[in-house]
């Protein structure tokens, strides 16, 4: 009799226990805002789990009082030991609808990590992924909140059941606070859901559209740039550090996928982008404003590699030290270096010193959105874009107002380069006229000069003509006298013997 009473006594304590675990659920809020995502009612009391398989579980008459208690939202890495990794096993939870919400139609939104048969009061309403023990054939599938129609029967209490199956071979990372829960699920009107769903899904292609057309542009004004001026390398960190931008974004289209053994994959790609990109911007940076590479910016570059090291070896806050500890630095080391810019009024600063507090008010943002309401995943990332875009941007518009200004100088310069042309043409023409003039005058003077010559070429020949007939008439005389004076020797001779013949005669 007295084991009868405890007995009694321990079965009413615990179906008092029981009904305190119950959801009783008497609204659903009908205003769910566009940028959220997820929004409804969360069924998150009451779980229980078994481990083995039986369709007979799914039934809402049958008696799990004796199943373990569990909490669907602890991630299944590190928070959930006692699970099967390879075999399959059984969530089961109570809620209760009041009248009015029943006469509407319902729609449950589920994110999970495995793969799952969801049965509402032992009918199967919707399966995700391939539950199968061999672990080649599983495939875990996460729907995201995607809303399943939820055919609620005319009693107040509703039983879910969920056959489940974690997949062996799946990878886990909690980058970019990602979370890994068992299985969560909310209630929420259909209609609402349904429209939520689908229009958070057009403004996050929307989004990502946007987004990868501005980093494209920025990319295609930097590489423009650094083929314009090649010897400013900044042109070229900024548009290497657009390019990864847009790897980023594609990263991050595959992060929501559906596919949870992929998800693992984009994320670590995604976060070792995040960790290339700040150095590249600190890069930039640095050779745009011409700073010397002092030691905070070496020890940020070692500090970068070791926080991809981090992200691999620690599951919990590894990621924090390569997305958020490391950008963070990196950019405050890189408002620290423009406004020591500014202060040394180097050109350009200012305008940069604009895209830092531009940032700095954009990561705010950022980080009081992911903290406080953090389902407002495009709202968060459109603050997070244009943190990321301000001082590239600025750099952008920095540039292109020096380019401006050198163009207005250069067309100044054109102008100047013009008028001295016109400038130097006159003064050439005086020139060619002066030397015009100047020969003009030098040929007179050379042909007055050409006529004394002439002249006194002729004197000088007729002089020449008379010395030569002055030497033939000297020759002459002398050829003469020396023929008259042979010949007057023997004359004498003669003359000489005819007077002795004369005087020899006598």
């Amino acid at each position: 009799m007295k084991h009868s009473i405890f007995t009694l006594a321990l079965f009413y304590f615990f179906n008092l226990a029981s009904a305190q675990d119950v959801l009783h659920i008497e609204s659903i809020p009908t205003q769910v805002s566009a940028f959220q995502t997820g929004v409804g009612i969360p069924l998150n009391t009451g779980w229980k789990w078994k481990d083995g398989d039986s369709l007979a579980w799914s039934r809402p008459d049958f008696d799990d009082h004796l199943w373990q208690p569990i909490n669907p939202l602890l991630d299944v890495h590190d928070s959930l030991p006692q699970l099967p990794k390879s075999s399959v096993f059984w969530l089961r939870t109570l809620f209760i609808l009041n009248t009015a919400i029943q006469k509407r139609q319902l729609a449950l939104l589920i994110q999970q990590t495995g793969a799952s048969e969801v049965y509402l009061n032992g009918e199967l309403i919707k399966s995700f992924g391939i539950i199968n023990t061999d672990p080649g054939k599983t495939f875990a599938y996460n729907p995201a909140f995607l809303p399943v129609l939820l055919p609620v029967n005319n009693k107040d209490t509703q039983v879910l059941a969920i056959r489940y199956l974690l997949d062996k071979n799946a990878h886990y990372t909690k980058a970019f606070a990602t979370t890994n829960p068992l299985f969560e699920a909310k209630l929420q009107y259909a209609s609402e859901a349904t429209s939520n769903y689908y229009l958070n899904i057009q403004l996050l292609n929307n989004y990502y559209f946007f987004a990868t057309g501005l980093f494209f542009l920025l990319a295609l004004i930097h590489v423009s740039y650094y083929f314009f001026q090649k010897a400013q390398r900044a042109n070229l960190f900024f548009a290497l550090y657009a390019l990864c931008y847009i790897a980023f974004i594609q990263s991050s289209v595959v992060i929501d996928t559906h596919i949870v053994s992929d998800k693992y994959y984009a994320l670590t790609t995604g976060l070792l982008l995040i960790i290339i990109i700040g150095p590249l911007l600190l890069t930039a940076i640095y050779e745009l404003l011409h700073a010397k590479k002092d030691w905070i910016y070496k020890t940020l570059l070692l500090f970068s590699g070791i926080s991809a090291i981090m992200y691999f070896w620690q599951y919990e806050w590894g990621w924090h030290a390569g997305a958020d500890i490391m950008s963070l630095l990196i950019q405050i080391a890189i408002v620290r270096i423009v406004f020591k810019a500014v202060y040394q009024k180097k050109k350009g600063a200012r305008i940069l010193a604009v895209g830092s507090i531009i940032f700095l008010i954009s990561f705010g943002l950022f980080i009081l959105i992911s903290l406080f309401s953090p389902q407002n995943l495009l709202l968060m990332n459109l603050f997070f874009v244009f943190g990321v875009l301000s001082i590239p941007l600025a750099t952008s518009i920095y540039l292109g107002l020096e380019f401006g200004f050198l163009n207005f100088a250069l067309q100044g310069k054109l102008v100047e380069v013009s008028e001295l042309s016109i400038k130097n043409i006159n003064q050439e023409k005086e020139k060619q006229q002066i030397l015009a003039n100047q020969n003009e005058t030098l040929e007179k003077q050379v042909a007055e000069r050409t006529a004394e010559l002439q002249q006194s070429l002729q004197n000088l020949k007729s002089t020449q003509a008379q010395l030569i007939q002055s030497e033939k008439m000297a020759s002459l005389g002398e050829l003469t006298a020396g023929i008259a004076h042979e010949i007057q020797n023997p004359l004498n001779f003669v003359n000489n013997f005819s007077d002795v013949n004369t005087e020899l005669i006598g």
